[in-house]
């Protein structure tokens, strides 16, 4: 078979959301609201990576 060019990032998008966590009253500290993202399969938040996402090249 011929080799695709893939790019992984169409499958995060699948399974992962952009969202918005937004702390409007903290005792001790800043108020305020930080972009994150949401996986699906693990239901969690992590950071949003900085670097862009590479494509890689796969053969069916």
């Amino acid at each position: 078979a011929e080799g695709k060019e893939y790019k992984s990032e169409h499958v995060f998008n699948k399974l992962q959301e952009n969202a918005e966590i937004i702390v409007g009253k903290n005792r001790n500290g800043e108020v305020g609201s930080i972009d994150v993202l949401f996986q699906k399969q693990y239901s969690r938040f992590c950071d949003i990576a900085t670097t862009p996402v590479q494509s890689t090249e796969f053969k069916e």
